[in-house]
């Protein structure tokens, strides 16, 4: 089985807004082997959402597809995220990245990584434009933007690439 933890690769495929998408999702696997990445790096609004059969069934496909094309998913979130269940315990590899399945991690807030010798930051979240339509705790979360004390740890940890 491929481990999850990304290394040092020297070629992901970036994507953004899957959204639970898992139709979507496997044409970003197609198009990740068609270019020999190591993995791929989803840039916000991922679709976590555990606590509903449609995101069990796609965090399942995520992880199969993954699997079979020996590939990894890292993933930051947006602001459609199911909040509540990320800040639940999770296993933390030594990365610190959370392992959600075992090819699917995501980069919390203000987790820092150095690839080929680039830094990066993980800094996600964004206000819900459409928040007056979304249920508090069920399609909503106060936590979907980031927070003062977030950007002061990201500040704190210096610059990046």
């Amino acid at each position: 089985m491929t481990r999850a933890v990304p290394g040092d690769p020297t070629r992901v495929l970036l994507a953004g807004d899957t959204h639970g998408d898992g139709p979507w999702f496997a044409h970003l696997v197609t198009l990740a082997g068609r270019h020999r990445v190591a993995g791929i790096v989803q840039l916000g609004d991922f679709g976590y959402w555990p606590h509903e059969a449609f995101g069990q069934r796609y965090l399942t496909q995520v992880d199969a597809l993954c699997t079979r094309a020996r590939l990894w998913c890292l993933w930051l979130d947006g602001n459609h995220e199911d909040f509540d269940a990320l800040e639940q315990e999770f296993v933390r590899p030594d990365d610190g990245f959370t392992l959600i399945r075992p090819t699917s991690l995501h980069a919390p807030r203000g987790h820092r990584s150095r690839w080929g010798g680039v830094r990066f930051l993980a800094v996600g979240g964004a206000a819900s434009i459409d928040r007056a339509l979304r249920l508090p705790r069920r399609s909503w979360w106060p936590q979907e933007t980031i927070t003062d004390a977030q950007v002061a740890v990201a500040i704190a940890g210096g610059p990046t690439d």
